[in-house]
């Protein structure tokens, strides 16, 4: 059996180090890498996707398929919305084939077997957009016919599979980790252990014995959580971040290699080094890195009023902050830094010299 995975249109996403949505990380690793490891799991190792322009970080994160020990051919459409009026001239298109879209993901069936002339894979009477076809069925559509239509007008049997993870906008994101978080989606790979119901750790995490955490958490590798800070719920935190003393991070997630300040709030949010986005009204504020370590306990990051005062602050500051460095360095000679103060490393990422636990 082949998979042939359609991939919508893809733009780019306010988060510097997400290049489009498909590669958006749901806890670990990107949900597109979710949806590969899901065929690949089913005895797969063909691959044709199917895509539109804007694909370019996809083809270059997937490669050739060697890394899940598949064959990846990639086709591109005009319109990877409707396929269609090029699916003839895919000659890869021959026996059963896994038909699927990269932007929703159902709970497969563990063995998939073909049965003529297909089968859809169906939430609560909707389409998935999963189906397993003989490829005479998917070939069969006719000209100004869309795929969902064709299959469904000929009245294919269907099998509910549960739930779905979707993600077509950034709004889905907090859904999509909540499904994960919860454990109410099978057959995904999270390498990270559950010590708990709800408590997801990383390989080499270190929190400090006073912070609080609240499920569900999932805290990814090489994370340090400082003394005071409130993780959860619904925080996914992700690989090499830090989390400042007496922070807040809940229904939230923070991308790999982001520093969280001092005394920072984040509700509802997505944070991406110093990209701030609010998935549910789609706007994206750019934050200073001086401000994120300068906020003061209690003021959350959408009030701007209090970022301009902290912004102001932190100028005036700086004067002082040097002459006292100067004064100081000709008076005595210079300590060595303690391990126990927290450092960045390209402005955001952790170091290795925060407080241990």
């Amino acid at each position: 059996m082949k998979a042939l995975l359609l991939v919508p249109g893809q733009e780019s996403t306010p988060c510097p180090r997400v290049p489009c949505l498909a590669l958006f990380p749901l806890l670990d690793r990107p949900f597109l890498q979710h949806i590969v490891e899901a065929i690949a799991r089913r005895g797969i190792r063909e691959i044709l996707l199917v895509h539109g322009s804007g694909s370019e970080a996809i083809k270059q994160f997937l490669g050739d398929g060697t890394r899940w020990g598949c064959k990846f051919s990639f086709h591109q459409v005009a319109d990877s919305s409707h396929p269609e009026p090029e699916l003839r001239a895919m000659s890869a298109l021959k026996g059963p084939i896994l038909l699927g879209r990269a932007d929703q993901l159902p709970p497969l069936p563990t063995v998939l077997r073909q049965s003529e002339p297909g089968l859809l894979f169906v939430t609560e009477g909707n389409w998935t957009g999963w189906a397993v076809l003989s490829d005479a069925a998917l070939l069969s559509v006719g000209v100004g016919s869309s795929l969902a239509e064709h299959l469904i007008s000929h009245e294919l049997p269907q099998v509910d599979v549960g739930e779905s993870i979707i993600l077509r906008t950034l709004a889905d994101v907090p859904s999509a980790q909540r499904l994960l978080l919860l454990a109410q989606f099978a057959g995904v790979l999270v390498p990270a252990h559950e010590t708990r119901p709800g408590f997801w750790m990383g390989r080499n995490v270190r929190i400090d014995s006073s912070a609080k955490l609240v499920p569900p958490v999932f805290m990814g590798d090489n994370s340090v959580v400082a003394s005071g800070a409130k993780i959860g719920p619904g925080a996914v935190i992700g690989a090499d971040c830090m989390l400042g003393r007496d922070s807040s991070v809940q229904e939230t997630t923070v991308c790999a290699g982001t520093y969280v300040g001092p005394g920072v709030e984040l509700n509802g949010v997505i944070v991406d080094g110093r990209s701030l986005v609010n998935p549910q009204q789609k706007t994206t504020a750019i934050v200073d890195r001086r401000l994120l370590d300068r906020l003061s306990p209690g003021v959350p990051l959408s009030g701007s009023v209090a970022l301009l005062l902290a912004g102001i602050a932190a100028v005036c500051a700086v004067p002082v902050v040097v002459a006292t460095a100067l004064w100081r360095r000709r008076r005595t000679r210079p300590l060595p830094i303690s391990s126990n103060l927290p450092g960045t490393k390209d402005d955001v990422v952790a170091d290795g010299n925060a407080r241990k636990p």
